[in-house]
């Protein structure tokens, strides 16, 4: 039994044309005009044959070519699992794949970040108040990233707001509800500013160790990445353009 192309544009468009790992773009317009090519794979979780990697479950799969047991990987990613099949077992590449797709449904720009020190380093674009207040809120220490080559009036725009965030974030859990309106207030003022001047905000609340600062076990962290609007690591999904993609693409499957 093949794959079945209901499962195969499914696949693709919930995966947003991306890596579930790394994030890294699979399906790529070579040449302006010319058709798209795939650059990805279309990755068995368990596979068809019981000697091949996590295949040995393979009796318990109701259908091999099931959209459960496929997921969307670069070919650097898909050799990686499969020659770790005892690392990436059965459960964690279904809980990646999720994951991935939750964010795709999710957020339409996220940035990839290998500074942050996450098996999956990708940061949903901040949008709202709320989302500022969900992200700084949590942590236990505050983490932030910004662009090297800024003049002085962004230094002080960018300073002033990330300052805001850490004082807002180490009172936000003693506020009461207006409190917390204050704060989401202020910040999505802040937010538009920095907008204004061309940047945007990426960020999490995320889970890691920081032993710089004391903590060898993982802790909470709120990260905020701050960057050019222009900036090439941003990934926007459009689509629309993704399906004319699938549609169009060269596929050798």
């Amino acid at each position: 039994m093949a794959i079945s192309d209901k499962t195969r544009k499914r696949l693709w468009a919930n995966s947003g044309g991306l890596c579930a790992i790394c994030k890294t773009k699979v399906l790529k317009e070579l040449k302006p005009g010319e058709k798209h090519s795939i650059v990805g794979d279309e990755c068995h979780i368990v596979a068809r044959s019981p000697d091949g990697p996590r295949g040995e479950i393979g009796s318990k799969v109701p259908s091999i070519d099931s959209y459960e047991n496929l997921i969307i990987l670069c070919r650097n990613c898909h050799k990686i699992v499969d020659e770790y099949p005892d690392i990436y077992t059965v459960d964690k590449l279904g809980k990646i794949k999720h994951e991935h797709e939750v964010m795709i449904a999710e957020n339409h720009e996220v940035i990839v970040d290998e500074t942050i020190g996450l098996e999956t380093d990708f940061l949903p674009r901040i949008l709202t108040g709320q989302d500022l207040i969900h992200t700084i809120g949590k942590g236990l220490v505050f983490e932030f990233h910004k662009p090297e080559d800024l003049e002085d009036w962004e230094y002080e725009l960018i300073g002033t707001f990330l300052e805001l965030c850490s004082e807002w974030g180490e009172i936000l859990s003693d506020l009461p509800i207006k409190g917390r309106f204050d704060a989401e207030r202020a910040l999505i003022k802040e937010l538009k500013e920095l907008e204004s001047a061309h940047f945007y905000v990426f960020g999490a609340n995320i889970s890691k160790s920081v032993p710089e600062q004391g903590f060898v076990d993982p802790v909470g962290v709120s990260v905020l990445s701050i960057v050019r609007q222009n900036d090439p690591q941003i990934i926007r999904i459009d689509f629309n353009e993704l399906e004319k993609m699938i549609d169009d693409s060269d596929s050798s499957y």
